[in-house]
């Protein structure tokens, strides 16, 4: 008997390639639709003046390759976003354009995961900084409840 140490995912008994196939869909999807509620909910607790992105354009975020174009336009819009409510509510933030660092930068790694030899390093760096963008934002959430 042989002892077969790799990744479990790809040797679970009766799985095919398009049973992987889709649940690595999923395992991509599930994350992104919270990700999503979450810039939502975010948007939700600012005054309507001061959104700078229609709730409906993060959902674009779905389709392949248009979402690689509508997450530079959705970081640029929400810390646009941000700036303006925390200006009208006279919060003290750091930053001049809150999260849009951290935003821009996970976009343009995910956009270089195309490139060949370090793409998917380049990915594994941006997964790092979505997430921490998705904390920020959710942060910056928080903050605007109890506000």
């Amino acid at each position: 008997m042989m002892l077969q140490l790799s990744f479990p995912i790809l040797f679970i008994s009766g799985l095919g390639g398009g049973e992987i196939a889709l649940l690595l869909m999923l395992l991509y999807l599930v994350p992104l639709v919270f990700f999503i509620l979450t810039l939502k909910r975010l948007l939700e607790q600012l005054n309507e003046n001061n959104r700078k992105v229609n709730p409906v354009l993060l959902w674009l975020i779905l389709i392949p390759v248009v979402g690689l174009v509508c997450q530079f336009i959705v970081v640029i819009k929400m810390a646009e976003s941000l700036r303006a409510e925390f200006d009208q509510r006279h919060l003290a933030e750091e930053e001049a354009k809150p999260g849009f660092n951290t935003g821009l930068t996970y976009c343009i790694l995910f956009l270089c995961g195309g490139i060949p030899m370090v793409g998917m390093v380049l990915s594994c760096v941006g997964i790092y900084f979505w997430i921490s963008y998705w904390i920020k934002m959710n942060d910056y959430k928080k903050l605007l409840q109890h506000m």
